[in-house]
């Protein structure tokens, strides 16, 4: 079944998370910030975290959120907390200091204004939901999980689902999003100019 996470689902979605998405940044930070972040979703107000669900073990979770501005100015709030968990995960891998600087810098500026670089187009995403990462450990439930991400997104007054992924190299998860009804809106460059697709999907 799939059904909202709790608290105690939580070291299961980091443990997920680190297994599907090994080389990605936000695994290379750590578990502890894997935990910070997906706990800040789950008491965020706004927060959407559904765990898919069989024979009582977790195998596959989606995540995300409504008024993007919204959140990054609780995770703004909560910088503190971060900076501990970040200066650690620098100390152990001094290589992701450059990621960190313009995780920082994006996050602050997300907070700042709701028109930022890569959403210029979309001048109010208050009501626009960002589909944060989807993760199973077995096939089949990817779908599921996104349908009912999208109904859940539905009931919550969203206006669109908004998600980003790897232009290159990627080819399955772009196409997954795509044959589910998002639509390519653009193109982004990070700051060491890693491309990236941002989908839209209109609620």
């Amino acid at each position: 079944m799939i059904r909202d996470a709790q608290s105690n689902d939580l070291p299961e979605i980091v443990n997920i998370h680190s297994r599907m998405f090994e080389n990605f940044f936000m695994t290379k930070l750590g578990k502890d910030f894997l935990l910070l972040y997906y706990e800040l979703v789950l008491k965020f107000d706004k927060g959407i975290l559904r765990v898919y669900e069989e024979e009582g073990k977790i195998i596959g979770f989606v995540v995300g959120f409504k008024d993007p501005k919204h959140f990054y100015s609780t995770m703004k709030k909560n910088k503190i907390r971060f900076l501990k968990v970040l200066i650690k995960s620098i100390a152990r891998r001094p290589e992701l200091i450059l990621q960190v600087l313009y995780a920082i810098k994006r996050t602050l500026k997300a907070a700042r204004s709701i028109q930022n670089d890569e959403y210029i187009e979309y001048s109010d995403l208050r009501n626009a939901i960002e589909l944060s990462s989807i993760a199973v450990i077995k096939p089949g439930i990817g779908t599921k999980l996104l349908l009912d991400f999208i109904n859940i997104s539905r009931k919550k007054n969203g206006t669109m689902i908004m998600l980003t992924t790897d232009m290159y190299n990627n080819e399955k998860v772009n196409y997954f999003y795509q044959k589910n009804g998002f639509v390519l809106a653009k193109t982004l460059s990070d700051y060491n100019g890693r491309k990236k697709n941002l989908y839209i999907y209109n609620l």
